[in-house]
């Protein structure tokens, strides 16, 4: 079985064209069926969810219950069911199995289910039949699915790979463990992704980074052609390819044509594209030459470089024809038809009535075509379709047509031949055409599509992602709320979480102004206060933005203020829109979608609600308010460029300055829209206020359209004053007073983000992607917290993070509240990770250390002890002679941790980031059991603790000869580079002196040679912010200017700078479009606290560090460097430092200090040698130029 199990690996990796089960028979007579097909539409039938493709789908009729059930034809092993719901998702639905259709077995249920891509493991279990039973939908619509998938481990078994019959390219978006595509080559990624992709589910990538020299991949697919091939048969492959980032290789499309032995007869190549380029279709051709059997396309990348970034090629939408062309007529051989899909070009005799008919030899879809025309274009035409080439049916007309290239979409249809009837010559010469592309399957026009190719032509109408842009926000909401808003770079905002979303736009000058037309800066109030706000300016003409929340957790309001002011010489007249649509803020490759269907508007005494939910408070009423239901409008074929404009879009009306008479609308699709317009008219130096309120939750808002204007506005000024004063209060306890007041204003606002994104006691990193508490996140976001003077929040979080303490001892990872909606990880089979066990008792013993708090340690040491006793338990499951006395390769793992997902840079991987937390979970259990005296723990800790670190350590020494490394490796499989996780064990684990040394040391040297890259303005690269947790490791180091450059560096990649914060992904490319995880991360910010407290103050053993981080720079002016008000374990610290051309002047100070055992050590900032110290008066006899120790305040 074991070796059976192997095989069926080996071959779906890389890629037979077949679909195996476990014991590697090939699948045959899999058939699917469903209760119904709404109203019969063959377009919309069963076999369309195991098509592998996106654009197509299955929907029932509008009722309840409704099933989809796939016959394997066989009893196979399974465990995973992936869905892709359309829109009309199921609320409540179940996933059955059975052996033999009587008998089901109940593998998953919800319901609560919230659409999208709803990923289903379960145990493996043998089935023939697999059915999604939907009880309850989620719209008054029927049940649709994109894609229905059967797994098993990491392979696909449905929908099926290429059949034998009619194997041309059916799966082009290169979809995850299909057995479409072989891949070879020695680059360290050849793996399709779903999270990068050109319009497909999955981009192929090809990338290497630390890789080997000159790096070479490819992936590659043998085919199957319908018929037979003959000699000068034509072949077109066209893949959409992108050079991401510091791309170093050489990336290509290749055909190649073989005899029955297998042996090369020709292979045409496509252009060669080198460094960095953005989405673009290659496309290569070739005639079969004689003999041709069989044909192989090839996708390829070589003579990559290593270690200098990350370097990725991507390929998407892969499509190959092999059709027959022929014409009514053709004067010249030079002229012939087929050069409409090679090169030349085609021409006709000179007359009129014309045609030209492609034979792509099979039934395949047609969704659209590209037709670029000469300069002998067809003013009339006519498109027409058969399955046969003699019954014709018409399926678009173009009259009064241009010069050009023709982009006709169309409703998908099937046909084996398309012709073009060219009816009116423009010159009365004939017809040319230069060239045609098939749009595929993939170029179905949805309503969504229809928004795609629409933001195209007009950018600043639509959310960027809809173009391939990305785009940035940040986040407003109470302190301990669980639901917030939040604002894009542009103004735009989405109140609710991945909802629909209000954008500003002005009419000025008889035009509509975007944010296309206006320079368009961000802020935040005093520069560091959590309340944003974004500022355009049009010719003079302002237009700020600012959101603001107010009221009760639970009940809170968003408010905001729209202000529009002339700065012009002359008056200016004008409207305001205010836009809601379908948009979310979050960018589909955030895993929303991208859109959020409105069904329904209704605007009622001057309240809007959309989707009879979600209230819109106009608190200046409106001079007028239309909406419209988009997907009446939508209709297709249609043509680009120049298509009609789309009617069912409120900017149709706002670029006229209008709005439509309806006001309340319904759409089945979720396309409505609406806006609010707002008349101004502004002398010089005027402006104009216009304020809307969002109730987050329930609560109405206390303000009210019946308000005077100006009572309303004193209103405003006074929450924006309560906001204002309720976030000093959290963010100014401490006080930095350094030139560079970025750095200071970053630290403030991080705080205040840390409090936004927590839910009740829950730390959480983000408000959208990452609304979940996770004890890695929350102990280090909670414990940045309480060095910033915020005590009580830390100690919340673990009182409430330690009742979900498991029975077996075990922390959890990461505790999810919101069941309404699931966390993508909970969808994974086993979420493991050991980190949780240390940062438990780091974060108790920290709140301890801050606030000397006995009683709280005694009342978390059942807790402590529980959660040591499961480390002994993990520890034990690599005590075994297995990993004692086996080879090196099993040595490696002998007494340290099992292997986890604790560290996301690779999954189930014995990370040592594991283990540098346990030991310092039974350090810190040791100073506890000190703490309260409990004696009879000590000899078990410190057994546990030596057994522990003597494993850790051997571990990695083998580990790094194993590998010939000289860097301290992240984990033990691997032997990684991967100082960021490594720097765990400096800045939070106290490992410094225990790591192995010169390898320590090589290890950062070689991480800040590849920082130093990044400083370049033209550099490429895309990395996580967590590097942070490095400044405090390099300044424990010794490495003060290091940490400082990386810190600078940090403050530079914030996404906008004004708004000081960071993602969880940064990449070079500001508009690149990729998962960036949560804006803010707070995490990041956290670390981003950490980082900056560092430069001030640590603690270190039984030492108080003081000023380790202080740049020489700071002192070139007179106030020199003030800290104030840092709470440390000894008490709140507070010190300045003045350079009087050759003297420097230290005074330290505190509240409520006790010395340290070991004193405070003040490291001096300077380079230069000391010549005499004199502290309180008195001259040191014995000091060094680097410090001064003293036991006493003040000093």
């Amino acid at each position: 079985m074991v070796k059976k199990l192997l095989m069926l690996i080996v071959v779906l990796v890389f890629g037979l064209l077949m679909s195996l089960d476990v014991s590697g028979k090939e699948l045959k007579n899999i058939k699917i069926v469903a209760s119904s097909v709404e109203n019969n539409d063959p377009n919309l039938e069963a076999e369309n969810a195991i098509d592998g493709n996106l654009a197509t789908r299955w929907s029932s009729e509008f009722s309840d219950p409704q099933w989809i059930m796939i016959d394997l034809g066989q009893n196979i092993t399974i465990d995973k069911v992936v869905l892709y719901w359309e829109t009309a998702y199921a609320k409540a639905y179940q996933i059955q199995i059975s052996e033999d259709g009587e008998t089901w077995d109940k593998v998953y249920s919800t319901t609560s289910g919230n659409g999208g891509k709803d990923e289903i493991s379960f145990e493996p279990k043998s089935a023939r039949y697999v059915r999604m039973v939907g009880n309850k939908r989620s719209t008054e619509f029927g049940y649709s699915l994109y894609e229905f998938e059967i797994y098993v481990g990491d392979n696909i078994l449905v929908p099926l790979p290429v059949s034998s019959e009619k194997g041309i390219l059916k799966n082009s978006s290169f979809e995850k463990g299909a057995a479409h595509w072989k891949k070879s080559g020695n680059a360290k990624y050849i793996e399709p992704y779903d999270w990068h992709r050109y319009d497909g589910k999955f981009s192929y990538g090809i990338g290497n980074d630390n890789g080997p020299e000159n790096a070479y991949g490819e992936i590659f697919q043998e085919l199957q052609i319908p018929g037979e091939i003959k000699k000068g048969d034509l072949f077109v492959f066209k893949v959409w390819v992108e050079g991401e980032g510091n791309y170093t290789g050489k990336a290509s499309l290749k055909i190649e044509f073989l005899d029955s032995d297998g042996k090369l007869l020709k292979f045409y190549q496509s252009e060669i594209l080198k460094g960095k380029f953005d989405w673009r279709k290659v496309t290569v051709r070739g005639e079969a030459p004689e003999g041709t059997k069989k044909v192989i396309v090839r996708c390829i990348s070589e003579n990559m470089a290593s270690g200098k970034g990350l370097s990725f090629v991507w390929f998407d939408n892969a499509s190959l024809d092999c059709p027959i062309i022929t014409a009514s007529s053709t004067p010249k051989d030079a002229f012939a038809p087929e050069n409409v899909m090679k090169e030349g070009k085609w021409h006709s005799e000179p007359s009129d009535n014309q045609w030209l008919t492609i034979n792509f030899r099979e039934i395949k879809k047609i969704t659209g075509l590209s037709i670029n025309w000469d300069k002998d274009y067809a003013k009339d035409y006519e498109l027409l379709i058969s399955n046969d080439g003699e019954k014709w049916n018409s399926i678009y007309k173009a009259k009064k047509n241009k010069e050009g290239v023709d982009n006709i979409y169309l409703d998908e249809t099937r046909a084996q031949f398309i012709k073009i009837n060219c009816e009116k010559s423009s010159t009365g010469k004939g017809f040319g055409i230069k060239e045609i592309d098939m749009m595929g399957a993939s170029g179905f026009v949805t309503l969504k599509k229809y928004y795609k190719i629409m933001a195209e032509q007009s950018p600043g109408c639509y959310p960027r992602w809809l173009f391939k842009k990305q785009t940035y926000w940040t986040t407003i909401g109470v302190e301990d709320d669980d639901k917030e808003a939040i604002i894009c770079e542009d103004g735009t905002i989405e109140p609710h979480k991945r909802g629909f979303s209000i954008a500003p736009f002005l009419y000025m000058d008889n035009k509509l102004i975007t944010r296309d037309d206006a320079k368009v800066t961000q802020s935040l109030q005093d520069s560091y206060l959590p309340i944003p706000s974004v500022n355009w300016n049009y010719d003079d003409v302002k237009m700020d933005i600012k959101l603001l929340t107010a009221g009760k957790t639970g009940e809170s309001i968003a408010y905001v203020w729209y202000r529009v002011e002339n700065e012009r010489k002359d008056s200016v007249c004008g409207k305001l829109f205010l836009t809601i649509r379908p948009f979310q803020i979050f960018p589909p490759w955030q895993h929303g979608g991208g859109f959020s269907p409105i069904y329904k508007i209704e605007y009622l005494n001057n309240i809007i609600t959309v989707n009879n939910e979600f209230k819109i408070f106009p608190l200046i009423k409106p001079d007028a308010f239309g909406s419209i239901a988009g997907s009446k409008y939508f209709k297709l074929p249609f043509k680009t460029p120049a298509p009609p404009e789309l009617e069912g879009d409120i900017v149709y009306f706002i670029k006229k300055g209008l709005l439509p008479e309806e006001k309340n609308v319904e759409d089945v699709d979720g396309f409505a829209s609406s806006a609010l317009g707002y008349n101004f008219e502004l002398s010089p130096g005027e402006s104009e206020e216009f304020f809307i309120a969002i109730p987050l939750h329930n609560k109405l808002p206390s303000l009210n359209v019946r308000m005077k204007k100006s009572r309303l506005k004193a209103k405003f000024k006074k929450i924006l004053r309560k906001n204002i004063a309720f976030w000093k209060s959290k963010v100014d306890k401490i006080k930095i007073d350094i030139p560079e007041i970025d750095l200071v204003n970053t630290l403030k606002s991080n705080i205040a983000y840390n409090l936004i994104t927590k839910d009740g006691p829950a730390f959480q990193p983000g408000s959208r992607s990452y609304d979940k508490a996770w004890m890695r996140d929350g102990g280090m976001q909670a414990v940045a917290l309480m060095k910033m003077g915020l005590t009580k929040e830390c100690r919340e979080f673990i009182d409430w993070f330690s009742n979900y303490q498991f029975n077996s001892g075990e922390i959890p990872p990461i505790i999810d509240t919101k069941a309404e909606d699931p966390l993508w990880e909970e969808k994974q089979k086993g979420l493991v990770e050991y980190d949780s066990q240390g940062e438990f008792i780091w974060s108790v013993l920290q709140y301890y250390h801050f606030t000397k708090d006995e009683k709280f340690l005694e009342d978390k040491l059942s807790n402590i002890i529980k959660a040591l006793e499961f480390l002994v338990h993990l520890r034990n499951q690599r005590l075994t002679l297995e990993y004692k006395d086996g080879p090196k390769e099993k040595r490696i793992f002998y007494g340290i941790l099992p292997e986890s997902t604790s560290h996301e840079g690779y999954y189930m991987k014995h990370s040592y980031w594991d283990d540098f937390w346990a030991l310092k979970g039974w350090k810190d259990a040791r100073t506890i059991a000190k703490i309260l005296k409990r004696d009879d723990l000590i000899n078990w800790i410190d057994k546990e603790y030596k057994e522990l670190k003597n494993c850790v350590y051997k571990s990695i020494r083998l580990v790094m000869d194993l590998n010939n490394i000289n860097y301290i490796p992240g984990c033990a499989e691997l032997g990684d580079f991967d100082a960021t996780s490594t720097a765990v064990a400096i800045t939070y684990c106290d490992e410094l002196e225990n790591l192995p040394q010169p390898q320590l040391k090589n290890t950062f040297n070689r991480y800040y040679n590849g920082l130093k890259y990044r400083f370049n303005p033209k550099a490429e690269y895309r990395f996580t912010p967590y590097e942070l947790r490095c400044v405090p490791a390099l300044l424990y180091m010794g490495q003060k200017e290091r940490a400082l450059s990386l810190l600078r560096f940090m403050l530079k990649c914030r996404r906008p700078l004004a708004w000081n914060h960071l993602a969880e992904v940064v990449h070079s490319d500001y508009r690149f479009p990729t998962y960036i995880g949560d804006m803010p991360h707070t995490w990041v910010g956290a670390e981003y606290i950490n980082g900056v407290r560092s430069l001030f103050v640590y603690e270190k053993d039984n030492s108080l560090i003081l000023g380790h981080g202080i740049d020489e720079h700071w002192l070139t002016r007179k106030e020199g460097v003030s800290v104030k008000n840092i709470p440390t374990y000894y008490g709140d610290i507070n010190y300045t430092v003045k350079k009087n051309k050759r003297v420097l002047k230290i005074k330290v100070w505190g509240t409520n200090v006790i010395a340290p055992l070991d004193g405070f050590i003040f490291k001096l900032p300077l380079e230069e040698e000391v010549k005499e110290v004199d502290l309180n008066g008195r001259t040191l006899k014995g000091f060094s130029d680097k410090e001064v120790i003293f036991y006493r305040l003040p000093t």
